[in-house]
């Protein structure tokens, strides 16, 4: 059975770059703090101070991306991003002082702001009929880059050698660069006729987001992506390391057993997801995928009651289960979001949904900082399991409101003969 989707050939270049930028995104992510602190001589605090900007960065720009994308276009505007974001990390590469430390880093967040909703927008145009293939093909590479940059890094980078997180930053910068070039090269056809009728878009810049913000339907989908990140992302991420090492009493050496199982979940079973999924409501995905999180909250919630080989067993469970969720949820969410954002504005929907999910990251990680410092890991846990019962609850609501034409999983086949499954 052919797994791989058949998308059009500008779409395979786009998931092409995006798999560039995640390698190198891959490379450097852990190593920020560590190299400005042990290579640079930069403070510890202040060095954090400046990681953190990297974010700060990105949720001031966020929006602003959007209107780019819906004035200048999502290729110009992803070419623009990544440039930006190739200067900040050549930038942080040679960076001497601390101010220098902070401009590098918000100039990376930048262009990351502005290059996340460009990339979604773009996708969304390039495969108009595959959306759910697309956006799932693209989660699946991003893990497999993220995860491939990190074995690279683990190759090259060296404490003992300060010059390897140079070479690493510079190599960051330069999947960037080929990235951008890969999407100068992509021709973008004419817009398609949107899946629901919508009023005469506004020419003035400003009004955009009032058009965004009054549109009640992705008001309620806004709230839901929240939702779903505090249920599925932040947990794995910001509580189970901490709940897994101390209220299970286990190494980390098990965390890395369940990040890898989590990781090789998504990239070998997204694209068999995808073809099961066909023909199902995307809501109905989403309440199934708030289903796999809230099972593997309950399954964390008892590591620490079980023997020691049954929680080892139980926390990899965990994660792989939380992969599966997010299997389901990447050809849903963002696709279903694309075929309701109309053409005139589908940047800056793209950027809403990008803060959204900013939000949802930056507000997971500081709760759970504040309860784990009190000890209330497992209140954190059950607070996840109720999250995921609120985001189910949400997205049954939601399927009463949504059109048929963005609630489908179906593929249509191919609107040109010119396809490739690479």
């Amino acid at each position: 059975m052919d797994l791989m989707p058949r998308l059009p050939r500008s779409a395979w270049m786009t998931l092409v770059s995006h798999a560039l930028s995640a390698v190198g995104t891959g490379m450097t992510m852990p190593f920020l703090i560590v190299y400005l602190h042990d290579v640079r001589g930069i403070a510890i605090g202040t060095a954090g101070l400046a990681a953190a900007t990297v974010g700060v960065g990105a949720l001031m720009t966020n929006l602003a991306g959007g209107m780019a994308i819906d004035r200048f276009g999502a290729r110009a505007a992803l070419i623009g991003g990544w440039s930006v974001a190739a200067a900040g990390t050549a930038f942080i590469a040679v960076v001497g002082a601390p101010w220098q430390a902070f401009a590098a880093a918000a100039l990376a967040g930048v262009g990351g702001a502005v290059a996340s909703p460009a990339q979604d927008a773009l996708l969304a145009r390039l495969a108009p009929r595959t959306r759910a293939s697309a956006f799932a093909v693209r989660y699946a590479i991003t893990n497999a880059g993220v995860t491939a940059g990190g074995l690279l890094a683990a190759v090259l980078v060296s404490g003992g050698r300060p010059a390897s997180f140079f070479l690493l930053y510079c190599l960051d910068a330069g999947t960037y660069i080929l990235a951008a070039v890969l999407v100068a090269c992509i021709a973008v056809p004419p817009p398609a006729e949107p899946s629901r009728p919508r009023p005469e878009p506004r020419r003035r810049l400003g009004e955009g987001y009032r058009e965004v913000a009054g549109d009640r339907l992705f008001r309620r989908i806004w709230v839901l992506t929240v939702l779903l990140v505090l249920a599925g992302y932040t947990p794995l991420i910001s509580v189970f390391p901490v709940y897994v090492t101390e209220s299970a009493g286990l190494g980390p050496h098990v965390v890395s057993i369940a990040f890898v199982a989590n990781a090789l979940t998504v990239a070998l079973a997204q694209l068999a997801a995808l073809r099961l999924l066909r023909g199902c409501r995307r809501t109905s995905v989403i309440i199934a995928a708030c289903g796999w999180w809230a099972t593997a909250s309950c399954l964390t919630l008892a590591t620490g009651r079980l023997g020691t080989g049954l929680t080892i067993a139980a926390c990899v469970l965990a994660a792989v289960m939380v992969g599966i969720g997010e299997t389901m949820l990447s050809p849903a969410l963002l696709p279903m979001i694309n075929d309701l954002a109309p053409e005139p504005l589908s940047g800056r929907y793209n950027a809403a949904t990008s803060l959204a999910f900013t939000v949802g990251f930056t507000l997971g990680p500081a709760l759970a900082g504040l309860m784990l410092q009190h000890g209330l890991g497992a209140h954190l846990i059950i607070g996840s399991i109720v999250m995921s019962g609120l985001a189910a609850i949400l997205a049954h609501r939601l399927a009463l409101r949504l059109p048929a034409s963005a609630n489908r999983m179906t593929q249509a086949p191919p609107a040109t003969p010119q396809v490739s499954a690479l």
